[in-house]
């Protein structure tokens, strides 16, 4: 009998401040995690040591009365050519010393976009074959993509042939990615000498991770949360099915600017405090606006719950699990399970995984490598 062959499989996550970079072996009875990586992308953006005097500006500020938490929309249109080569080329560096340190000698990769050019919707339609369901999905499209559609990139995938309780119709989840973000980012990787085998949407990686390493409760209504350094996004399945998607712009960014200013520090020293120090539980003067600052997260939050819930007819959400950078902040599952009345935890992703030796020294920071970890899991269709 002929054994099946294990395949190689490389997961690169490049998200906004850090790339990510997970190399698995996937046999028929197991996932073996082999090879990790974590690169800053901006390395001049967390202080290498506290500056003199920040207890005293900590100390001497009021965050109870401060505007802590105010977002500002950046626009990519509005940095220059020169800027937008820089950080290009920042990327690019990366994604190669990441690609290094993990020792990865596979070109071949999968890797994933997010942000205001992808969309991802819902959708609703009449029964139809496959072959019928091809031809029409363009024009129902239309209605959904804010976007023109000659010039992005078009994917469905039908989530219920027969919805449960109107039979005569079907699920599709329907995304869109604009054409110009998908060059972009493929320029990028064969910038740093690799293959893009598939480019996929960061919130799908992430439900793939839960769904191929969780193996969630089929009666289960979860959310998986993955709070980003510039944009948290919040899905909702019930069943291990996707039923909710939505991309917050808001995230750690913006929570560490919104320390700096209320402590009048710079933005690498509130990021190096907000790492070392933060506890949103705590009661000194710097954890305070800490949590201040994430009340508005948690409102995006509830918001995206209630409308979910408010459009359901199945089971309410009854468990969180947080993935992301800002997931690593001590007690921010207390805080949050506090806030939503609903049971939170970080979740480890490396817990249900074989991993090699060498990779258990990231087991601390493994919320953070869930997206590259379902980039490296994907299967295609």
């Amino acid at each position: 009998m002929a054994t099946q062959k294990k395949q190689v499989k490389i997961g690169i996550d490049i998200g906004t401040d850090s790339v990510k970079v997970c190399r698995l072996i996937q046999g028929p009875q197991d996932i073996e995690l082999t090879n990790v990586a974590r690169v800053e992308i901006y390395p001049e953006n967390v202080a290498d040591k506290l500056a003199d005097g920040v207890d005293e500006k900590i100390n001497s500020a009021s965050p109870e009365s401060a505007p802590v938490f105010k977002k500002e929309k950046d626009s990519a249109e509005a940095e220059d050519k020169e800027k937008l080569a820089q950080k290009k080329e920042k990327i690019v560096n990366a994604i190669k010393k990441g690609v290094k340190e993990a020792d990865i000698k596979e070109r071949d990769v999968v890797s994933a976009v997010a942000g205001q050019s992808v969309i991802v919707r819902y959708i609703e339609m009449p029964h139809m074959s496959m072959e019928e369901l091809a031809g029409a999905i363009k024009f129902e499209a239309e209605q959904y993509i804010p976007f023109d559609l000659a010039n992005v990139e078009l994917d469905y995938q039908v989530l219920e042939e027969k919805m449960e309780h109107t039979p005569d119709k079907m699920r599709i989840l329907l995304v869109a990615a604009k054409t110009d973000l998908i060059k972009e980012h493929i320029s990028i990787l064969e910038e740093a000498s690799l293959k893009p085998a598939v480019v996929d949407v960061d919130a799908f990686a992430l439900i793939n991770a839960f769904e191929r390493i969780k193996s969630p409760d089929k009666e289960e209504c979860v959310a998986l949360i993955n709070i980003g350094h510039s944009l948290t996004n919040i899905n909702i399945l019930r069943g291990g099915v996707p039923y909710f998607t939505r991309d917050v712009f808001l995230a750690g960014k913006d929570i560490t600017e919104a320390l700096a200013k209320n402590f009048g520090l710079e933005f690498s020293q509130a990021e190096k405090l907000k790492r070392e120090r933060g506890n949103v539980t705590e009661s000194d003067a710097f954890n305070k606006a800490l949590h201040l600052g994430m009340e508005e997260l948690v409102g995006e939050i509830r918001l995206s719950f209630d409308y979910y819930e408010n459009q359901a007819t199945e089971k309410n959400i009854s468990h969180v699990f947080l993935t992301g950078g800002t997931s690593l902040l001590p007690q921010i599952d207390k805080f949050l399970s506090e806030s939503l009345g609903i049971t939170v935890e970080a979740w480890d992703p490396f817990k249900d995984l074989k991993i090699s030796g060498g990779v258990k020294e990231w087991e601390k920071v493994a919320p953070t490598l869930a997206v590259s970890l379902g980039l490296a899991l994907h299967v295609e269709k």
